[in-house]
């Protein structure tokens, strides 16, 4: 039923593929549907693992600058969601992240979580002083599971840094 649902999606916006308005919308737009669902029709279709890490952090964060963007605007009703989403995005990046089996492969996305995940502790901190309090209980949430992600890749790549320097005194 899923695979029906989503090929009903596709062929229904295929034709928004490249569309610029979307790349840039947001949730209070009512292009924002279409958006979502043309990601999701390109998470389901790439092949390797490492496009789908890559993906899915970079739609991680692109969820985290929608949701700084609709505060900026005063659009709180969808900070909320957005930081669920940009939180569900980043597991699933870090599980797809968890299946790399070549350590090259594992290296260039960790660098990427690392970008991302410091970008996203900045603009979480953002949201968390700027947002009313009703919001803050799930902003924090996501800014504390951030931290603690952040922290776990940077204990990786130290230990990754390690190996390749034993391995440059053992020669």
């Amino acid at each position: 039923m899923k695979i029906f649902f989503l090929f009903i999606l596709a062929v229904f916006f295929v034709s928004f593929e490249g569309k610029a308005s979307l790349i840039s919308s947001t949730p209070d737009q009512p292009e924002y549907i279409e958006k979502v669902t043309y990601e999701i029709i390109q998470a389901v279709n790439l092949a390797s693992e490492i496009k789908k890490a890559k993906f899915f952090i970079i739609i991680a964060y692109k969820r985290l600058e929608e949701a700084v963007r609709m505060a900026e605007e005063g659009n709180y009703i969808y900070v909320e969601e957005l930081s669920k989403a940009y939180k569900e995005c980043l597991v699933l990046g870090m599980k797809t992240y968890g299946i790399l089996k070549e350590r090259g492969d594992r290296e260039e996305i960790l660098f990427l979580l690392k970008k991302s995940l410091f970008n996203s502790v900045i603009d979480l901190t953002y949201l968390l002083r700027n947002s009313p309090k009703n919001y803050k209980n799930t902003i924090q949430k996501t800014l504390d599971y951030t931290l603690n992600k952040r922290k776990e890749v940077e204990k990786i790549i130290e230990e990754i840094k390690k190996d390749k320097d034993k391995l440059k005194i053992d020669k």
